[in-house]
């Protein structure tokens, strides 16, 4: 994972240190939101998640506020995911420079990089900013996560506005209904084409899937006008559209204090090394008339 980046491409990793309660909260829905996606070699996953626990002990050594949930692809492409989020672009940037005056961490951090490039094809970050009138229900944090689906949507130019007005359609359609559904949408700004949002919906377990969350009561909402537009909207105004499942793996997260202590059985981290170097055995004591 490449964690450190040019302050000119406007990313950094984590949260601020000024912003102490967010930073508390370890990564969830707010305004800005920053995604790594790494394309990971065929049959590299293991040793490349071992790899990721470099930065972890880096981080924590250093003692530094950054956090980040590191996913794992179950479908599509074989790639991990790091997200992380900031109240501010203010704060994306404070934490860059944190971290690049802190000579120490930036260079374990540099190492860690080295031997993580061996298990990946490529790169991309990615910074998207939250869309909370297109969100529905968003949970406070990841906390209580073992599943992230990602729904990528890319609407043509010029089609920015009627996708507001047909996702907030639907967001009205779900708040009437009482739909028992959870998401936050957030647009790309930078790292991928214009037009590209992305559709972000945790859970707790699969088992959810087994269960259609809309209801009779929903579809009675929406109405056969509410469907005709959807439907008009989805063949002239996208472009494309996919949903890829993904697994939170602990091992190439670093999360908050709180986090460990409230769910110790899901988030761990790695084991500290210590030096190999056997200690020097002290000379034993002359005795007397020696």
């Amino acid at each position: 994972m490449r964690h450190l980046t040019s302050l000119c491409c406007a990313v950094a990793l984590g949260v601020s240190l000024v912003a102490v309660t967010s930073a508390q909260q370890g990564p969830g829905p707010r305004k800005v939101m920053q995604i790594i996606r790494e394309e990971i070699k065929a049959a590299r996953g293991a040793p490349h998640g071992r790899a990721e626990e470099a930065y972890v002990r880096a981080i924590r050594a250093a003692k530094a506020p950054v956090y980040y949930v590191g996913l794992r692809s179950v479908t599509g492409p074989t790639e991990a995911w790091f997200l992380s989020s900031y109240d501010s672009y203010a704060a994306l940037e404070q934490e860059n420079d944190m971290v690049a005056k802190n000579a120490s961490l930036s260079k374990a951090l540099e190492m860690a990089d080295d031997q993580d490039a061996q298990f990946r094809t490529g790169t991309r970050t990615v910074i998207a900013e939250l869309q909370e009138d297109l969100s529905y229900r968003m949970r406070p944090s990841m906390q209580d996560m073992r599943y992230m689906h990602v729904t990528t949507i890319r609407v043509g130019q010029g089609w920015g506005t009627a996708f507001d007005d047909i996702r907030k359609l639907v967001k009205a359609a779900h708040e009437k209904a009482n739909v028992d559904e959870h998401w936050a949408m957030y647009q790309v700004v930078s790292g991928m084409p214009a037009g590209t949002y992305l559709m972000m919906q945790g859970s707790m377990s699969l088992k959810d899937e087994d269960t259609d969350p809309h209801t009779q009561a929903y579809r009675d909402v929406m109405g056969d006008e509410g469907r005709a537009k959807m439907q008009q909207f989805q063949r002239d105004g996208v472009l494309g559209a996919d949903t890829a499942l993904f697994e939170i793996s602990p091992q190439m997260s670093n999360v908050p204090d709180e986090w460990l202590k409230a769910r110790p059985d899901f988030w761990k981290l790695p084991t500290m090394k210590t030096s190999s170097a056997k200690p020097v055995e002290s000379s034993p004591k002359p005795t007397d008339g020696q």
